[in-house]
């Protein structure tokens, strides 16, 4: 910077390369070459290094082993696992570092947290004001059986999926903790 400010030369960059060794904005290559004679206010043409774009760490959250080992092998990351309690059925991922869309530094410095699946409770999340499509998502995770009730008598619509369904009420109802195994019918109310 100190030389090129002497001579008052001017800098472009022709191109940068990829090259993950390389720290970014290394100077790679330089015409005219380091030795050659120079003039005044000439340019000084560079190659620069860059590094790749990061890998963003997908969305494990409430997947199974199957699908994240294709995502593993796909990205060559080379996780650590551990298994915790959870009301998720076995396999199924409950948590992860790095977050979901965060770059991953380092592909040998993955965790993800699985569940052993034991755990039959569950608290009833509260399914009022979303979408039936999201209520019926966590209810086929865990296989739990549903009825879905048109609180509007004189409608002839049915459900639909491509149309919004807000649900207006539920049983049983939000923050009740829950055996699956003795959980026999959640009923959802909307208005068709």
């Amino acid at each position: 910077s100190k030389e090129l400010t002497k001579y008052n030369l001017n800098l472009r960059v022709l191109t940068e390369k990829l090259d993950p060794d390389l720290p970014a904005q290394t100077i790679i290559s330089q015409k005219p070459y380091a030795g050659q004679n120079i003039k005044p206010q000439q340019t000084v043409f560079l190659v620069l290094s860059k590094q790749p774009d990061p890998i963003l760490m997908p969305d494990f959250i409430n997947k199974d082993l199957n699908k994240i080992d294709k995502l593993i092998k796909k990205l060559n990351l080379k996780p650590t696992f551990y298994y915790q309690n959870s009301n998720l059925p076995k396999n199924f991922c409950i948590a992860q570092i790095p977050d979901f869309n965060s770059p991953i530094l380092d592909k040998n410095n993955v965790t993800i947290y699985l569940s052993y699946g034991d755990n039959k409770n569950i608290i009833m999340p509260d399914f009022r004001n979303l979408d039936l499509l999201e209520a019926k998502e966590f209810l086929d995770l865990h296989k739990i059986k549903y009825n879905i009730i048109n609180l509007n008598p004189n409608s002839k619509n049915s459900f639909n999926k491509n149309k919004l369904s807000i649900i207006q009420e539920q049983r049983p109802l939000a923050g009740s903790i829950l055996n699956l195994d003795e959980l026999k019918l959640v009923t959802l109310k909307i208005n068709l």
